[in-house]
Parts: structure tokens; sequence; C-alpha cells
């Protein structure tokens, strides 16, 4: 994962510092301009989308985007 990659509404800023029991997160920019922190697992799997700013409509339209550049 490097910085300016696109998961949703989120785009990865940089690694964060609080990695510890939780895996590696990612510092992130959502469209809305809230950053938020993030699992990796989370962004890779599309469980994870926006900062909580979108619905159920904004998150699946997210995840059907995401199937879509696979």
């Amino acid at each position: 994962m490097t910085p300016g990659d696109r998961y949703g509404y989120l785009v990865v800023l940089r690694e964060s510092s609080r990695a510890a029991n939780y895996g590696r997160r990612y510092v992130c920019l959502c469209a809305c301009g809230t950053e938020t922190t993030q699992r990796w697992q989370d962004l890779r799997v599309g469980s994870v989308v926006s900062c909580g700013c979108i619905g159920a409509l904004g998150r699946q339209a997210a995840r059907n985007a995401l199937r879509v550049r696979a």
C-alpha cells in the first residue's frame, strides 16, 4: 500500500504510527475532507470505504467500483 492508493472514498496518505496490536494502519483522507486511520486489511477487502460519512448506498457503490477495477 502506497500513498495515493484509493479505496472507495479513501485515499491513503501515510502509514500510521499507531500500529500496536492491530497490525498495519494507514492514515487516509476521505472525499468529505476528514482524515481517518484504518486497518490495511479492511481497506483491501472493501469493508471500509469512507470515514463513515456515507450511507449504505454509497458503500455498495464503492464496493461495486472495486469489483470493476479488479
